[in-house]
């Protein structure tokens, strides 16, 4: 007998976060400490305010006004402390809503305003993650990102930073940021040398750009499309990516509030999966999204009516697509939230 799943029970369940971007997870109470410590100007240091203006709602008008948030955000990013501080507290956040196994994404050069190299900023990220793994025992992986506004040499330096690293948690590359004007290819060299050192690549495409993002996005190795709510606008498109086993990672509450979406009704995430194109549930960012994979959890189940067993294996879909390096380490985490579930009475 399974019982139903509250949203306490969806806390509890085992989860996997494959598209979170560390720097849209930043609590914004260290963000007001870090900045009243080290004197670092904030437009307000009155966290009621300062909610208003990095968590967004679905009043948010564009992706344009949506990517704002990190502009503040970014200020408290620029030290190997603050760096590592606020990852650990990225990972405690994602192990205390129940996720065993998170990848974090993030591009370095956004933490290099004040003296930094990228080198620094891996350094104090993959210090962050090591402190948390050893306190909570979460599985933590990170993906470099590329900002496709930036140049063709920027990127390239990103994917090289993410091949340097690739031995010591990092598994991905990623092309990030406004999408309308800044197709993949643009990049084509760093997702290329990316893909020849083995690392995985994952790119933002079908959120604010059309289904020619996703098409071009494929060309440069993506395994896995972040959002990817356009796609279905085309029937080539679809079928390209069903040929290539594509994942997408869908983000909910976020494609609300970037206007890739009208309304939550209309997201094409069960579309999608009755073609049989494989999907996961991720945040984005817990904190400008103001969500949590729970309650992304939950949102869907509540939206389209899953039975427990249809939203587990769900669930299971993000931890089959990982791109962790280790399968014993994926078949751990599988066995581990099966078993879980189990005594949860999830499923039987």
């Amino acid at each position: 007998m399974t019982t139903t799943i509250t949203h306490d029970l969806f806390k509890q369940m085992p989860k996997a976060d494959l598209h979170r971007h560390y720097d849209g997870c930043i609590r914004p109470s260290s963000i007001i400490e870090i900045a009243k410590e080290q004197n670092i100007e904030l437009p307000t240091y009155d966290l009621n305010e300062l909610n208003k203006l990095v968590m967004m709602t679905n009043d948010c008008e564009s992706l344009v006004q949506y990517l704002k948030a990190f502009d503040i955000i970014n200020l408290v990013l620029q030290t190997k402390d603050n760096i590592e501080r606020t990852m650990f507290e990225c990972c405690e956040d994602a192990y205390l809503d129940g996720c065993t196994y998170v990848e974090f994404r993030f591009a370095p050069i956004q933490s290099t305003n004040k003296g930094l190299s990228m080198k620094e900023v891996m350094e104090a990220c993959i210090a962050g993650v090591k402190k948390a793994e050893k306190k909570y025992g979460i599985v933590v992986r990170l993906i470099v990102c590329a900002m496709r506004h930036l140049s063709e040499e920027e990127s390239l330096k990103a994917a090289q930073l993410a091949v340097e690293f690739k031995n010591d948690h990092v598994v991905g590359f990623d092309l990030a940021g406004p999408e309308n004007g800044f197709m993949p290819s643009r990049h084509k060299k760093a997702c290329q040398y990316a893909f020849d050192h083995g690392i995985h690549i994952t790119i933002h495409a079908g959120e604010a750009a059309g289904y020619e993002s996703v098409d071009d996005a494929i060309k440069n190795h993506a395994e896995r499309i972040g959002h990817g709510v356009r796609l279905l606008e085309n029937k080539e498109t679809i079928k390209n990516v069903i040929e290539n086993k594509v994942i997408v990672e869908c983000c909910l509450t976020s494609n609300i509030q970037t206007k890739a979406i009208n309304k939550m009704e209309d997201h094409p995430i069960l579309q999608l999966m009755e073609l049989g194109i494989p999907c996961t549930i991720n945040t984005d960012n817990t904190t400008v999204s103001s969500c949590s994979l729970s309650g992304e959890d939950e949102l869907f189940t509540n939206l389209f009516g899953f039975s427990n067993e249809q939203i587990v294996e769900l669930i299971m879909n993000s931890f089959r697509a990982a791109f962790i390096e280790d399968e014993s380490i994926r078949t751990k985490l599988i066995q581990d939230a099966y078993t879980k579930m189990r005594q949860l009475k999830v499923i039987v």
